[in-house]
């Protein structure tokens, strides 16, 4: 608990709104050109579903990894080549439109919105960002687990469906390639490449023939590795990739029933954020190659200080010496100084020696 009523982390199995923070996700890079195309960036608020937590919570950690189902105003987008169509879709009570008349999830608080629905395999993997004192609960929407189950239920039905269409486009393949798996209709919502191998972005309707699932696994924890599940494994140079959001569980104070977000901004917005990322680091790696380059070449010479000067900046430097007020006094040459604190040092040498004969000095007897 992190103080009265409130948690370390959100809940799985609740709605909530996220944004996404590009300026936080590139300000450690210290890269100028990467920020203010952070800065000009158009976000959104988007509406989501937390399905699985993907870490142990731990007091002080800047961000938990989650995997979330963004929900739509519309039913699903189609995807011929792997047979995903438009029907295969949940929606949410109060809304009960559905081309097929399947009946709509009921969550266990009541859900604000009469035009949302739940899409099949379409997940995104993100950090959500640790908020001081933890999320309260108490206005929070859950789905519940029963409903979850029942929108698990209705997915396993299409994924069945899927995996009889993949198999035999199989076998009518005259060539004897693989024309589709189950692994071909994983999650589209994540086409990007920079985020294959990412831990926990995974495509989670990529399923065994024999065990089709859908997006809504409430088993996803043991498919899991145990240090994934732990965070352990977690490469922080491809964590940085992750899109790091702010989330919030006061769902109606963020985003209205007119102003729901088309889920597709959303992975616009994180390959865009991802790109930025990729360019920083190959500017980086750039300027570090440059600079030994340097070093080896003039070791003599700071990098840092041996940029050239344009005919502008020596031009500006010049008349700013003119205009000093130290400008016109000469400087003391290395050498002169030198000499002059030889100088002194030699005069209270003297000094002392003729005060240590003056103390030890003796009348004779």
């Amino acid at each position: 608990m992190a103080s009265d009523n409130k948690l370390l982390a959100p809940l799985p199995r609740h709605y909530a709104v996220i944004c996404l923070l590009p300026v936080e996700m590139v300000q450690h890079l210290k890269d100028p050109v990467a920020m203010l195309a952070a800065e000009t960036m158009s976000l959104k608020k988007y509406l989501v579903l937390l399905d699985t937590i993907r870490e142990l919570p731990m007091p002080g950690w800047p961000w938990f990894r989650y995997g979330l189902n963004p929900i739509a105003t519309s039913l699903r987008l189609e995807d011929p080549q792997r047979f995903i169509t438009s029907d295969m879709a949940v929606p949410i009570y109060p809304n009960t439109s559905h081309p097929t008349g399947r009946s709509p999830v009921h969550p266990a608080t009541p859900f604000p919105f009469s035009n949302c629905y739940h899409w099949i395999n379409y997940e995104i993997v993100v950090r959500v960002k640790a908020v001081e004192g933890g999320w309260d609960h108490s206005h929070a929407i859950s789905i519940g687990n029963p409903q979850f189950r029942s929108v698990e239920k209705a997915f396993n039905n299409d994924w069945v469906l899927i995996s009889r269409l993949l198999e035999e486009r199989h076998t009518a393949d005259s060539t004897g390639n693989v024309a589709g798996t189950l692994d071909d209709a994983g999650n589209p919502a994540s086409p990007s490449p920079y985020f294959r191998g990412i831990p926990g972005e995974t495509h989670s309707g990529a399923q065994d023939t024999d065990n089709a699932s859908s997006t809504f696994d409430s088993n996803a924890a043991s498919s899991t590795s145990i240090t994934d599940f732990f965070g352990d494994d977690v490469d922080p140079h491809a964590a940085e990739l992750l899109p790091l959001v702010d989330l919030w569980l006061e769902v109606t104070e963020h985003v209205g029933e007119d102003t729901i977000q088309d889920p597709q901004g959303l992975f616009q917005e994180r390959d865009a954020i991802a790109l930025i990322i990729l360019d920083a680091r190959k500017r980086i790696a750039e300027r570090k190659a440059a600079e030994r380059k340097a070093r080896i070449q003039q070791p003599h010479i700071d990098p840092a200080s041996s940029s050239p000067v344009s005919a502008d900046g020596a031009a500006l430097q010049s008349e700013l010496q003119k205009r000093s007020p130290t400008s016109s006094k000469p400087e003391v040459g290395l050498g002169n100084g030198q000499k002059r604190s030889a100088s002194y040092r030699k005069t209270f040498a003297r000094i002392l020696r003729k005060m240590r004969a003056l103390i030890c000095w003796r009348p004779k007897a």
